[in-house]
C-alpha cells in the first residue's frame, strides 16, 4: 500500500502503485531476473496528463489510459474528428461522391464508407450544401473520379440519433476499405427547370441491358417485337391489337433506382405511338405497385408521345425502387401502340443503400395553385383572346376548362385552319404568380391538342416562353391524349405574369382546346 504525499501546494495526494521499467537498462548492469518486474509508488499520471475534451483519465500499471467522447481521439483525447467541410465530386454541384474534412484534419479530404451511413446522414449532407433534402443516396462507384486532392484513406461517420447538422457527427478510421467501390454518393434535391433526367440511362438503347431481361405480353408480329423497343431504334415493339393489358417488363440484375423515363413512338411512322401509359414496379416480380400522381393519390397515367420520333421525357418525382419495371401502354393514336423506351436512374445498388432509398422523399412538388378563373367565369370573355377563331362559335371564351357540357354545345376554341401561329391569350387582370396551365379537348368529339408551349408577359407587349431564358430552348409539352381528360402542366417554379399564351401545336381531328390557367393570384401568398 502506497503512502499519501503532500505537493508543494499543500495537496495531500494518494500514491499509486506503478510497473518500473527495466527493459531500457543496459545489460551491463545485470538487473536480476527476480527483478525484471518490480512495482514502485509514484504520483498518479494522470495529475499531470490530463486528458483533453472531456475525456476520462484512468490509471493504468506504466502510466495512464484516456477514455475519448465521440468524436476525439488521441492519447490524450486531442484530435477533433468532427466533421468540418463536406463536398461532393466526380458529379456535379448537387450529386456526387460525399468527401469530408475534419477539424483536426482540415486540408485532408476522406470518402465514407457505407458501413454506419443512414438516409439521415445523406439528408444533412444535402442541408449542408444548400438544398432542401435528398433525393437518393447511392453507390460512389457509380460517379467517376480520376483523383481527389488530399485523399488519403476512406472513413465511416457516425451521427448522433438526434443530430441537426452533419457537423455534429464525427468519423472513425478504418483499415482496409475500399474507397472506389464502397463508397457513398448522394443526390439532393433540386428544382428540375429543364427537365432533364437525373442519373444514367440504364441501358436499353445502349444495349446494356440484355434481350434477356425484356419481357413482352405480346407483339403484333415477329419484326416487331421486344427488342424493337430500345429509344432510337429502326421501328418500335407494337403490342398486338387483341392484346387488352399490354406490358413491357424488364428485369435488373440488382436493384435500381428509376428517376425518369423517355419513350418515342415507330421510327418513321408519324401515326403509330403510345399516347397514355401507366408504370408500375415489383422486387420479386410477383407483388406489383403502380406509380402514383403525388397530387391525387390516384395511379398516375402519363401522356406519352405526339409524334413518332420526338422524345418525351417524365421526370419521377419520388424516384422508384425496383428489380422489375413495367410500362403499361393505355391509348394509342391509331390503335397500334408503338413504343421505344429508355430508363435513367442510379444502380445497381447493394441491399444496404437500397434500403436507405425506401423511406419517403422530401423534396418539395411543384405547386399545383389552383384555377385563376376560367373555368369558373371569374375572367370575362374580354379578357380571353386569340389568334383567330374557326368561326363565332368557337372563339376563346367558348374554350373554358369543363365547358360545353350539353350535346347541341361541343365547345372549345378553334382556330382557323390558315392559322400558322396559333394562340389563346388570357388576361388575369393583375400580375401573378403563374404556376401552370390545364388543356382538355372538345366536348363530344374526338378532337384535342396533342402538344403545347406556353408563354407569358407583363405587360402585353415583351413575351417570354416558358423556361427559354433558362434552358435556352423553347419548352414543348406534351399536352392530350384524348377530349375529356384535363392535362394539367406545371413549371418547377411559379412564373410572374399577367397574360399568359397557350400555343397549340400538334393535334388529333381538329386544333381544338379548352383551358384554365393555375397558380396564386396574390403573390405575398407565395
Amino acid at each position: 500500500m502506497c503512502p499519501s504525499k503532500t505537493l508543494e501546494t499543500g495537496e495531500v495526494i494518494q500514491l499509486v502503485l506503478k510497473k518500473a521499467v527495466t527493459s531500457g537498462i543496459p545489460s551491463v548492469f545485470n538487473v536480476p531476473s527476480e527483478l525484471s518486474t518490480w512495482y514502485h509508488c509514484s504520483i498518479p499520471a494522470c495529475l499531470s496528463n490530463t486528458c483533453q475534451h472531456g475525456g476520462t483519465c484512468e490509471e493504468t500499471d506504466e502510466g495512464f489510459n484516456c477514455t475519448c467522447l465521440d468524436g476525439y481521439y488521441g492519447d490524450r483525447c486531442e484530435y477533433d474528428s468532427f466533421v468540418q467541410s463536406v463536398r461532393l465530386v466526380g458529379g456535379s454541384k448537387s450529386e456526387g461522391r460525399v468527401v469530408i474534412t475534419s477539424r483536426s484534419r482540415p486540408t485532408t479530404y476522406m470518402l465514407i464508407h457505407q458501413l454506419n451511413w443512414s438516409r439521415n446522414a445523406s439528408r444533412l449532407v444535402c442541408k449542408y450544401l444548400g438544398y432542401e433534402d435528398v433525393y437518393a443516396t447511392v453507390g460512389g462507384d457509380l460517379f467517376e473520379i480520376m483523383s481527389l486532392d488530399n485523399n488519403s484513406e476512406t472513413v465511416t461517420v457516425r451521427c448522433p440519433v438526434d443530430v441537426t447538422s452533419i457537423a455534429d457527427c464525427w468519423y472513425e478510421e478504418r483499415a482496409a476499405m475500399n474507397p472506389r467501390e464502397e463508397s457513398i454518393a448522394v443526390v439532393c434535391c433540386i428544382v428540375n427547370l429543364c427537365s432533364t433526367p437525373r442519373g444514367s440511362p440504364v441501358g436499353l438503347e445502349s444495349g446494356k441491358v440484355p434481350n434477356s431481361a425484356i419481357t413482352i405480353s405480346s407483339r403484333r408480329n415477329k419484326n416487331l417485337g421486344k427488342l424493337k423497343v430500345r429509344l432510337n431504334s429502326n421501328s418500335a415493339w407494337v403490342s398486338a391489337t387483341d392484346d387488352e393489358d399490354p406490358w413491357l417488363q424488364i428485369k435488373f440484375d440488382s436493384t435500381f433506382v428509376i428517376t425518369a423515363i423517355m419513350t418515342q413512338g415507330r421510327a418513321n411512322a408519324e401515326q403509330q405511338r403510345v399516347t397514355s401509359y401507366t408504370i408500375s414496379s415489383s422486387m420479386d416480380g410477383a407483388s406489383w405497385t403502380y406509380n402514383q400522381d403525388i397530387n391525387t393519390n390516384t395511379v398516375k397515367v402519363y401522356t406519352g408521345n405526339y409524334d413518332s420520333n420526338s422524345v418525351v421525357v417524365h421526370n419521377i418525382f419520388k424516384p422508384i425502387e425496383c428489380l422489375f419495371f413495367r410500362i403499361h401502354p393505355k391509348t394509342a393514336n391509331d390503335d397500334l401502340r408503338a413504343l421505344r423506351l429508355e430508363l435513367t436512374g442510379y444502380g445497381p445498388l447493394n441491399d444496404l443503400l437500397a434500403a436507405m432509398n425506401r423511406e419517403e422523399v422530401s423534396c418539395s412538388r411543384p405547386i399545383q395553385g389552383e384555377g385563376m378563373g376560367v373555368e369558373d367565369g371569374r375572367i370575362p370573355d374580354s379578357s380571353l383572346t386569340s389568334s383567330s377563331d374557326y368561326d363565332l362559335n368557337y372563339t376563346a371564351s367558348d374554350g373554358r376548362l369543363n365547358g360545353g357540357v350539353t350535346p347541341n354545345e361541343k365547345a372549345a376554341w378553334l382556330a382557323r385552319n390558315d392559322d400558322v401561329d396559333k394562340w389563346v391569350k388570357i388576361d388575369l387582370g393583375r400580375t401573378s404568380n403563374v404556376t401552370g396551365v390545364i388543356v382538355q379537348g372538345r366536348f363530344e368529339l374526338a378532337q384535342w391538342i396533342t402538344s403545347v408551349k406556353v408563354s407569358y408577359s407583363l405587360d402585353n407587349v415583351t413575351w417570354t416562353y416558358a423556361l427559354e431564358p433558362q434552358c435556352g430552348e423553347q419548352r414543348i409539352y406534351a399536352a392530350n391524349y384524348d377530349n375529356t381528360t384535363p392535362e394539367t402542366i406545371l413549371f418547377p417554379r411559379p412564373i410572374t405574369a399577367r397574360y399568359v399564351r397557350i400555343h397549340p401545336l400538334t393535334w388529333i381531328g381538329h386544333q381544338a382546346m379548352r383551358y384554365e390557367v393555375v397558380g396564386i393570384a396574390d403573390q405575398t401568398e407565395l
